[in-house]
């Protein structure tokens, strides 16, 4: 019997480093450009400090969200300024906007770091050798690079939030297929009540404004979390009525309990106004947004679809620009040849073959690891003898998804759709 116990005595040959690739290391944005660094660096630190002053008199507390715009050169992962500037234990990253934008959770304290970080920032270019590159490259401390990555910070305010109007969302709202509330984004989650002495002073000041907010409006509505959730953050669904009971708020998850009855919305266009002003300038609400329609689609019609006996193709206009296609394919349709700008019928091509790929199977397609695609002449050395031409042939066959080629002893064989476009890949690279 076997023992189920085995010694490897030789491990190394299971085991292989894996070449760890990517990042390319810290760049210097401003290599070469130390005067305009001084200046960047500098309207940085007066950004964080208008941010900070603007955090620090809030009502709602000193928590806010700040936007960090990056460099279009900057956009690559490896350069995000998170690893030196933006730690998640000063300002953490809590989303993204358009391309390129950063969204942090900041506080003055926070922030106050993050400006000490970047006056830490050389304002010289330093300059190393490179043994791989062979020569003097800029080599910047992670302030500097982290640094030079950002374009500007800015506080996530009212028009980051909301893009309709006041008179716009009464409008749609009015509409009862709409549901009538508006549809809002949090930044974090509320808890509940009784955990609001696990938060510090100053998250918990955060939630309890953004619910005292609505109470202080003096409003009837309804408040109440959205049973889906987007990109893990509770999206609440706010709606104005005429009930005349106050504002009756469930936010720390979707009821189970009976809900009341629908009151009718209130068009009142002031207390819209004032409802999206209270939304707007609160820090924890991410995005605010009008509900969509949903309509029942129309039944489909009872005879089944028929293929059309004619197609409408588009007409080419040449007065007009068009992005170019390359398609390596069996051929474009006569139909479609006023859009064509050039085509070949078959590349001309060589295929070295190895003493082990010249057999029986020499007519059927070979995997890459048994040949090398290679254009004259022979670099292969005397053990290597060269095929006959191999023609692409590129009209389909009508009757196959795949395509007809010959092979290397001129026999006939199919060859998979997916191994001939790499095929005629490789021929392109090769001429």
């Amino acid at each position: 019997m076997a023992s189920p116990l085995q010694i490897v005595l030789n491990p190394e040959n299971f085991e292989e480093a894996r070449e760890a690739g990517g990042g390319g290391g810290r760049k210097d944005f401003f290599a070469n450009r130390d005067r305009e660094f001084v200046a960047h660096k500098a309207a940085l630190m007066g950004q964080i400090d208008t941010i900070s002053g603007v955090l620090a008199a809030q009502s709602q507390g000193p928590i806010g969200y700040v936007k960090v715009i990056l460099k279009r050169e900057a956009w690559a992962k490896s350069h995000r300024p998170v690893g030196t500037l933006f730690r998640s234990d000063r300002a953490p990253v809590v989303g993204g906007g358009d391309l390129g934008v950063m969204i942090v959770e900041g506080s003055p304290s926070g922030l106050a770091q993050i400006k000490a970080e970047i006056a830490k920032a050389e304002t010289q270019t330093r300059i190393r050798f490179d043994e791989t590159k062979g020569k003097e490259v800029p080599y910047p401390s992670p302030q500097k690079s982290e640094t030079g990555a950002i374009e500007r910070i800015e506080l996530y305010g009212p028009s980051d939030k909301r893009r309709f109007s006041v008179e716009e969302a009464v409008t749609w709202l009015s509409n009862p297929m709409t549901g009538s509330g508006y549809e809002v984004e949090l930044f974090d989650v509320l808890p509940p009540r009784p955990e609001w002495d696990r938060l510090d002073a100053s998250h918990r000041r955060l939630v309890e404004s953004f619910i005292t907010g609505f109470n202080a409006l003096g409003y009837s509505m309804s408040v109440e979390r959205l049973p889906n959730w987007r990109h893990r953050l509770p999206v609440l669904a706010v709606r104005l009525d005429q009930a005349g009971d106050g504002a009756v708020l469930r936010l720390t998850g979707p009821t189970t309990k009976e809900r009341r009855e629908l009151a009718l919305f209130d068009p009142n266009i002031q207390r819209h106004a004032r409802l999206l002003e209270f939304l707007d300038h609160h820090p924890l609400v991410r995005r605010i947004e009008l509900p969509g329609v949903v309509m029942r689609s129309a039944p489909p019609p009872e005879q089944s679809r028929i293929r059309p006996a004619n197609a409408n193709l588009p007409v080419r206009d040449t007065r007009r620009t068009h992005p170019r296609l390359g398609i390596i394919d069996g051929g474009i349709s006569p139909a479609l040849a006023d859009w064509v700008i050039d085509a070949g019928m078959f590349w001309p091509m060589r295929i070295w073959t190895s003493p082990t790929a010249r057999s029986s199977a020499a007519s059927r397609w070979q995997e890459p690891a048994s040949m090398a695609m290679k254009p004259a002449p022979n670099p292969m050395g005397p053990n290597w003898s060269i095929s006959p031409s191999f023609q692409i042939n590129r009209k389909p066959e009508p009757s196959h998804p795949t395509m007809r080629a010959a092979s290397l002893n001129s026999s006939m064989n199919w060859i998979p759709q997916s191994r001939m476009h790499a095929l005629a890949m490789a021929c392109a690279c090769s001429t």
